[in-house]
């Protein structure tokens, strides 16, 4: 049976967009999940959390400490890598702690999962100030697929990179996780999508499935970072399909996509 571990990298000075999380998961039509949160760089001080806001939740925390390479707010891939050694699950799906989820999310992404698919997206779906609910990234899609009992999975437009990535856990170790060179906001996500994309395992976006963005006041970015981690996804992209040991991934992939 599929199991998703859904791993989140955590601040404990946003513990309201992680209650929201919570709540979401609690509200699941289907269990077949854990919930693994990391915490960015400190761990909450005794009472600082609300624990009865996971009550019924099968979660597992995580710290992941700041070090003299990893300094930078957020060190999220480092987060993601932390949690995904942890996760029982057979399936990771890799989430921000500012997101909320449909009740029918967990549902919809089991059956994609056992029907074999390697790698897909839910649609992302954006709150504004008010709270009200917008397009995501993907472009409309219409609400009907939401509560059906249908699980369609589309080729994504194909100037869409960034995601939020549903991986089968060997496709995830194959493609070396998150790259930790990332510092900061930006380029993350971006650019394990890009490998994705760019590996035999098709990427797929799940219509049925979706997610929603909650509205925050926007936090301090370091222009500089955001620059470099722009330009590193860029070169990576470039450089990886005549990199020996991608092709060799690749390889390693294809095998495991004849077996599946």
């Amino acid at each position: 049976m599929n199991l998703i571990s859904i791993c989140v990298p955590a601040s404990p000075d946003r513990l309201d967009n992680l209650y929201k999380l919570a709540v979401s998961l609690r509200d699941q039509v289907n269990p077949r999940f854990e919930l693994i949160v990391v915490w960015d760089g400190r761990t909450p001080e005794q009472g600082e959390v609300d624990w009865s806001r996971f009550h019924g939740l099968d979660f597992s925390l995580a710290t992941s400490p700041r070090t003299a390479g990893n300094e930078h707010l957020p060190h999220r891939n480092h987060c993601r890598n932390q949690a995904a050694r942890i996760a029982v699950g057979n399936w990771l799906f890799f989430c921000d702690m500012d997101m909320t989820f449909d009740p029918w999310f967990v549902e919809h992404a089991v059956r994609v999962c056992d029907a074999g698919h390697l790698a897909f997206s839910p649609i992302i779906n954006h709150i504004d100030q008010r709270g009200r609910v917008k397009t995501g990234v993907y472009g409309g899609f219409s609400e009907l697929y939401r509560k059906s009992g249908d699980s369609v999975v589309i080729d994504p437009p194909r100037h869409v990179e960034e995601g939020m990535p549903i991986v089968d856990r060997r496709l995830f170790n194959l493609l070396g996780g998150f790259d930790e060179r990332f510092l900061g906001w930006g380029g993350n996500k971006v650019e394990l999508t890009n490998r994705l994309n760019l590996c035999p395992a098709p990427y797929k976006l799940l219509t049925s499935a979706r997610i929603y963005h909650n509205w925050h006041k926007p936090g301090p970015r370091d222009m500089d970072l955001v620059t470099r981690n722009q330009e590193l996804a860029v070169s990576i992209k470039k450089t990886l399909p005549d990199n020996p040991q991608w092709q060799d991934t690749c390889r390693k992939i294809e095998d495991l996509l004849h077996a599946s």
